[in-house]
């Protein structure tokens, strides 16, 4: 999103997200300063975020947000986000909740109305060329998908998806996404923007009826 704005010229924030690829919980949780090692099939985003990081040098008030999972109702023509969504849909289709491999792989999350607030700070108060991760929380795969199972109506042990159905239902993000760890700490925004967290957390928000109206079947009457 950019801006028009006098010295510097604009002012505007990219949103990127990195992951570490793990089919087992990792210890690692990213910050800001650490180095990361670029894999394949991220290197046009990261790329990108490296052009909007160095236009700070021209003049641009550029900023890079990378936001965990998201998670809540946001409210644009399209509500929804991608991975929940897509896990309750795929909970649904298969009539009990499942993760890949053993889901012990761990993710931050972030609920869309702390993402906006977020932005609103760092286009006011964030230095040209920053750089701020933004997370609320984090949960095992498995934990989720017990938490989706029961927001659409469907309790009980999570199943394991056999590494042939995971590929099929999910592709790429079988490995990139269901199947890897992505932790990181939002500490920099918290303590250079006083961002807070204020919204719903994940499993409060697991509680309403967001998912159940709008991924689970309807009964016929």
């Amino acid at each position: 999103m950019a801006e028009a704005h006098p010295a510097p010229r604009i002012r505007g924030a990219f949103t990127a997200r990195f992951l570490r690829y793990h089919c087992e919980r990792s210890d690692i949780v990213f910050t800001e300063d650490m180095p990361l090692q670029t894999l394949p099939e991220r290197l046009l985003r990261v790329e990108v975020e490296r052009s909007v990081l160095g236009a700070a040098g021209r003049g641009v008030r550029s900023v890079v947000i990378r936001p965990a999972l998201l998670y809540g109702r946001g409210p644009g023509l399209n509500p929804h986000s991608h991975q929940l969504p897509q896990l309750a849909r795929i909970t649904v289709a298969r009539g009990r909740p499942a993760h890949v491999g053993r889901g012990l792989n761990v993710w931050s999350h972030l609920h869309i109305d702390d993402l906006a607030e977020l932005y609103l700070r760092t286009l006011a108060d964030a230095p040209p060329g920053s750089l701020y991760f933004a997370e609320s929380g984090e949960a095992s795969w498995r934990d989720m998908a017990i938490g989706i199972g029961r927001a659409v109506g469907l309790s009980g042990e999570p199943e394991a998806l056999p590494t042939e159905e995971a590929l099929r239902l999910l592709g790429i993000g079988a490995v990139t996404s269901f199947g890897s760890n992505s932790r990181v700490s939002a500490e920099k925004a918290r303590r250079m923007l006083g961002w807070t967290p204020a919204a719903p957390s994940l499993w409060d928000d697991l509680r309403t009826d967001y998912y159940k109206t709008s991924f689970a079947r309807v009964e016929e009457a």
